[in-house]
């Protein structure tokens, strides 16, 4: 019973993301890892299903492979709240209400600029924002060193066949 909440939970955050990729004012990311959270609790198959998404790449899987994230993603959070709290600080009249919002914003600033760290691009021109000649270039250096390091195992091969073909017909001179 509870593993169907879960996941019921699941789909739920999973669908509140997603709105969130369009509305901006709708924060993705933290409804994504809840979304993971419940799959990872009730079921193998549907959070194997939801690591291979489009949404777990572009949100999630930087910060959960190298607990970062890209600096782009850091300015457009950041961008995004000093937006939303700034607006809400205009419309605001208490001034209670306005120092808890400098508090939270400072509080986001804090923990994405010094807590959480910067994923860097990757070195490779192999990566998903590379064009497609650079993809084929890659790939092309890649066939390359596979076939220089097939090479160079090949030779090894025959000069360790041929040390132990030296060794056979010592061994059989010394009988």
């Amino acid at each position: 019973m509870i593993k169907m909440l879960l996941i019921c939970f699941g789909f739920f955050f999973l669908a509140v993301g997603a709105v969130g990729i369009v509305v901006p004012i709708l924060p993705t990311t933290p409804f994504l890892l809840l979304t993971g959270l419940c799959f990872a609790k009730s079921s193998e198959k549907f959070h194997n299903w939801f690591i291979q998404t489009w949404l777990y790449d572009k949100y999630l899987r930087a910060y959960m492979d190298k607990r970062a994230i890209p600096a782009s993603s850091k300015a457009r959070i950041l961008i995004t709240v000093s937006i939303l709290l700034a607006v809400a600080m205009y419309i605001a009249d208490n001034v209670y209400a306005r120092i808890v919002m400098c508090i939270v914003l400072a509080g986001h600033y804090y923990y994405f600029l010094f807590r959480v760290k910067t994923a860097h691009p990757r070195s490779h021109a192999a990566s998903k924002d590379a064009f497609p000649q650079d993809v084929s270039r890659s790939a092309a250096s890649a066939h390359d060193e596979l076939l220089i390091t097939a090479s160079a195992h090949d030779d090894r091969l025959t000069a360790a066949s041929a040390h132990d073909d030296r060794l056979t017909t010592a061994s059989s001179h010394d009988d």
